[in-house]
């Protein structure tokens, strides 16, 4: 709240009312009201942003009650943070107008029929609804259960207990190194993630300058593993480990 205030919020919303703003509208009604709402600064903004700096570093920190407590908001906070152009805004809005786009919700699941045509199935509140298509585009992106993954060594790693899903999204790992955690409860330093793995240790990971940060981290792990020969230390980037160029060793990718 000090933040936003500090960044030209006139009237600083408390906790209660923010809660209160998280409910789901009809797509019409939301986007009308975000297209409107854009057409002057919103600080709130400029602040939810600049969390990328620290977010890696407070998801863990957080009590878990506290995680709890935020986490049915989740998808909220994603739609302010993962913002889209106005224009894509108005357009959406457009096609929704017109008919020619609809928002369906609900689990869906996918059928060929003979005739070529592709069937998507919809559940939801008890019901299930038909749409017959003659082409689909799956764009849902990477599921936060790892056991969904359709990656094979994943899934191997997972039934062997080399690694163990976090509740939160992604595998388990520790958030100073990223070292992968099995189901022994040790963590293993000679495997180190990074990316949409870790989400349940670091919340966000879908930010270039959140993964570069901890990719440099785990190329500083990785060096020092090798017996720190050739090292040559440069200037540090980040909050989490310095970095370090290493041509002896064709990692000049990972430096920072």
């Amino acid at each position: 709240m000090k933040e936003l205030a500090a960044a030209g919020q006139v009237i600083v919303p408390t906790i209660d009312e923010l809660t209160e703003r998280c409910r789901q509208l009809p797509p019409l009604q939301y986007l009308e009201h975000e297209i409107n709402s854009a057409q002057v600064a919103r600080p709130w903004q400029a602040v939810l942003y600049a969390t990328n700096s620290i977010m890696d570093l407070v998801w863990p920190a957080m009590p878990m009650e506290d995680k709890l407590r935020f986490w049915p908001y989740m998808s909220w906070w994603l739609s302010y943070r993962v913002s889209i152009p106005i224009e894509n805004a108005q357009r959406i809005y457009s096609l929704l107008k017109s008919g020619q786009l609809n928002i369906i919700t609900g689990e869906l699941t996918l059928e060929a029929l003979p005739d070529s045509e592709l069937c998507v199935r919809v559940t939801g509140r008890g019901e299930i609804e038909e749409y017959k298509y003659d082409a689909v585009v799956v764009a849902t992106g990477t599921p936060r259960d790892p056991s969904l993954l359709d990656n094979e060594l994943i899934q191997n790693m997972l039934m062997q207990g080399m690694a163990i899903a976090d509740p939160f999204g992604g595998i388990q790992v520790s958030a100073d190194r990223g070292s992968l955690r099995g189901s022994s409860g040790r963590f293993d330093d000679r495997i180190t993630v990074l990316g949409e793995l870790t989400s349940g240790t670091y919340f966000f990971t879908s930010a270039l300058e959140i993964n570069a940060r901890h990719a440099a981290n785990r190329a500083t792990i990785v060096i020092e593993k090798l017996g720190n020969t050739g090292r040559l230390p440069v200037e540090a980037h980040g909050h989490h480990a310095p970095g370090w160029q290493a041509k002896n060793f064709g990692l000049d990718a990972f430096a920072t």
